[in-house]
């Protein structure tokens, strides 16, 4: 069985996913925030959010002006995107 504070993490989680709809720089950030390595590509990050890497893109774009990813491009053809430090506790919070 789960404990108390678990159970709150879980449902303030929630109730953010929930307010926040189908904003997609949310549903960008949680989506990086979940990645296993702690990064995706342009390509799975579009899977993940079910629009085209074109359009992500552009999202992808304003969180980086914004501070709130890193980019980097290892390669022509391969885009990676993190989390910035500023949000680890985002990604330690969903962890658990």
């Amino acid at each position: 069985m789960c404990d108390p504070t678990s159970q709150l993490i879980e449902r303030i989680i929630n109730l953010l996913e929930k307010l926040s709809g189908d904003d997609i720089y949310v549903r960008i950030i949680m989506s990086i925030a979940r990645s296993e390595n702690g990064y995706l590509s342009l390509r799975g990050l579009s899977r993940a959010v079910s629009m085209s890497p074109k359009n992500v893109k552009k999202y992808v774009t304003r969180l980086e002006k914004l501070g709130l990813i890193r980019v980097e491009q290892p390669h022509e053809k391969l885009m990676l995107i993190y989390l910035d430090t500023s949000l680890d506790w985002l990604r330690d919070l969903l962890s658990k």
